[in-house]
């Protein structure tokens, strides 16, 4: 019921029905005020104030009928202008077509279809389906835009095994590549709502939940709460509490620092600080894949979301609710992870009743295709869906 009326205010603020009633009331109490004061001035009739009143109240109820026919809707908001694209080169020339590689991240891409959904404050959160089977859902996290994510098989590899035998479904955060970038609140509250958002929108009743760094918060807090949908929890380089949250002052005067310098270079067209952010998570890449992900964190978000998104990560915190997951979990971390370290993923393990803690060895914060490690995380997590989601893998 919350959920449908969360849709419904949604509507009424797409269609600008909430915008159109604050104008009539504001232009209702002019036309009063002007009524009180020519029935005198003019020698009016007594009941000339009172028929104004009147027909100023009957009017309001056609007025917002009005207001929501002629409104955009939210299915007619499912393809909105995209955000900021203008600033987006073209991609690097290494990054040109690569054979068959190239051709199946095309195919990929072209399986996609992307519709829109409304979170309860308004913002549109952009969603995506991949292949068949029993249903997937990955979690937003950093930098994703939907399109540009399968344009190159760079990070395509996370996607085929899943979508190879399960209904894959993917979103953009708010703030973040085909979701709305004007948005007020960017909070864990908003995130979670976003993931409710997206999955009733779909409507699938249960499903496997994939959280891969701030995701995985988010996807315990939305496990805690929906117990009933969750099939099984997969926690991919994740932390249960951000920066912020840790007590340490060396960290939070890191942290203040480097959000300064998103808010002042992020869309520049000097790649060094987005280089700083692909080197913390991808230390053993090659030129080309740092390059893609450069232009991919260009690409989805503005500075000032991108320092809002910092913000809103770094005051995360679930750790309280962490011993009420009741879904089978599995936790996979990298041994070396240089953007969240591996205590953290194994603090995060050991205070979710019976989860299983899965080390790789590994610098990568999210795992590269031509990773040593790659193969035995595709296994493990083909291996435990095969167990707790059966049917797909």
């Amino acid at each position: 019921m919350a959920g449908q009326f969360g849709k419904f205010l949604g509507e009424l603020k797409q269609r600008h029905v909430f915008r159109v009633a604050i104008i009539y009331i504001v232009v209702a109490w002019v036309v009063i005020q002007a009524a009180a004061l020519l029935e005198p001035a003019l020698h009016l009739p007594d009941w000339f104030d009172t028929t104004v009143d009147i027909a100023l109240i009957l009017g309001f109820a056609p007025a917002m009928v009005i207001a929501w026919s002629a409104g955009p809707g939210l299915r007619e908001a499912e393809t909105p202008p995209r955000p900021d694209t203008a600033i987006a080169p073209e991609l690097p020339a290494s990054e040109a077509a690569e054979g068959p590689k190239q051709a199946k991240a095309e195919g990929l891409a072209a399986r996609q279809k992307i519709k829109y959904c409304v979170a309860p404050d308004g913002a549109r959160i952009a969603y995506a389906k991949l292949g068949n089977g029993p249903p997937v859902v990955k979690t937003a996290n950093w930098m994703s835009h939907l399109e540009f994510d399968l344009a190159t098989p760079r990070f395509q590899h996370w996607y085929v095994p899943l979508a190879d035998d399960h209904t894959l479904v993917r979103y953009d955060e708010r703030g973040c590549g085909l979701s709305d970038w004007t948005v007020k609140d960017i909070s864990q509250e908003a995130f979670v709502q976003d993931l409710e958002t997206v999955t009733d929108e779909i409507g699938i009743e249960k499903f496997a939940l994939l959280g891969i760094s701030q995701g995985c918060a988010v996807s315990i807090e939305y496990a805690v709460r929906h117990p009933d949908r969750v099939a099984c929890l997969i926690l991919f380089g994740g932390f249960a509490c951000g920066q912020r949250r840790l007590g340490d002052p060396k960290l939070e005067q890191q942290f203040d620092a480097m959000k300064a310098m998103v808010g002042f270079h992020w869309g520049t067209d000097n790649p060094a600080l987005r280089q700083y952010f692909t080197a913390l998570m991808f230390p053993d890449a090659t030129p080309d894949e740092i390059a893609w992900y450069n232009e991919l964190q260009r690409r989805s978000a503005s500075a000032e979301n991108a320092a809002r998104i910092l913000e809103a990560v770094s005051i995360m915190d679930v750790r309280p609710i962490l011993p009420q997951v009741k879904a089978p979990t599995l936790v996979i971390h990298a041994e070396h992870d240089m953007i969240a370290d591996f205590e953290r993923g194994r603090s995060m393990a050991a205070s979710i009743p019976d989860a299983r803690l899965v080390t790789l060895k590994s610098r990568n914060h999210i795992l590269l295709q031509s990773d040593p490690a790659w193969t035995d995380c595709v296994q493990e997590v083909r291996d435990f869906l095969a167990e707790h989601w059966p049917g797909g893998a």
